[in-house]
């Protein structure tokens, strides 16, 4: 989108099925988008140092966004947007929209945090995916998912991040 007034590496975006969205990157940037991505247009934060590496729209709806960043979330509903530093937030490089208002947070394949309530509140997922260090999750729909382990061996789930199964057998 040229002239531009920002610098960034953009990270992630989302456009809703109505035309609205947004994209976020490096340096602050966080942009907008009204008409399916033909126009964007610069979103003023409060912080504008943050790194911002993902967005979801709960519900397909980006009048109710979630962006995570540096250390950082924030929640769009009624056309501002709430800010919440929480070290956990930390290293979340990719949110997953599942059903049932489960948001899956990637944290870089470190760990993961999960919501039930559509980023309102977040658990971290120790039990389960403490074997899926370093690699990323995968979602084909609502509540199924893929996730190599330490091993290298595929393991699925198909509620959410609660349990997994190895579909592949092992030595």
């Amino acid at each position: 989108v040229y002239p531009r007034d920002w610098d960034t590496k953009f990270q992630d975006v989302y456009v809703d099925a109505s035309g609205q969205g947004y994209a976020v990157g490096t340096c602050g940037v966080i942009t907008r988008t009204t008409n399916a991505g033909m126009s964007w247009t610069l979103v003023d934060v409060s912080e504008s140092s943050l790194d911002y590496y993902s967005v979801t729209c709960p519900g397909d709806n980006c009048d109710n966004a979630i962006i995570m960043g540096d250390g950082v979330q924030l929640s769009r509903s009624g056309g501002t947007f709430s800010m919440d530093l929480n070290e956990d937030y930390q290293n979340v490089r990719k949110l997953h929209l599942l059903s049932n208002n489960v948001i899956i947070g990637d944290k870089n394949g470190e760990n993961y945090l999960r919501s039930t309530d559509n980023g309102q509140s977040w658990t971290t997922l120790i039990a389960t995916t403490s074997r899926f260090q370093g690699e990323f999750m995968n979602f084909y729909n609502g509540t199924e998912g893929y996730v190599f382990d330490s091993d290298k061996y595929l393991n699925k789930t198909t509620d959410g991040c609660l349990l997994y199964t190895s579909p592949s057998p092992r030595d």
